[in-house]
């Protein structure tokens, strides 16, 4: 098994909520990792990507409020916004 693991930037055109956290409309940075299985006659099958955003201060105290004002970074998987259409590649 491997991973393909790449940056990506993620748009938000509305509002949508990941993991518990308000998202409002913008670019984010974002990563994409995606599993391949080798078979046991070597053909590879690509796993379906997950999504992630990377939060960081000050935009993280923004978007979150006073709780975390002492976080430095959060990661959100965004996997299922993104298949329901509500983030899209930017």
């Amino acid at each position: 098994m491997g991973t393909s693991i790449r940056s990506i930037y993620l748009a938000v055109d509305s509002d949508c909520q990941a993991e518990g956290m308000h998202l409002p409309p913008g670019k984010y940075n974002g990563v994409e990792r995606r599993l391949v299985v080798i078979g046991h006659q070597g053909g590879a099958e690509w796993l379906e990507p997950a999504y992630t955003v990377s939060l960081t201060q000050p935009r993280l105290h923004q978007i979150g409020g006073d709780k975390w004002r002492e976080v430095r970074e959060v990661e959100l998987d965004v996997t299922p916004c993104v298949t329901s259409g509500q983030i899209r590649l930017a």
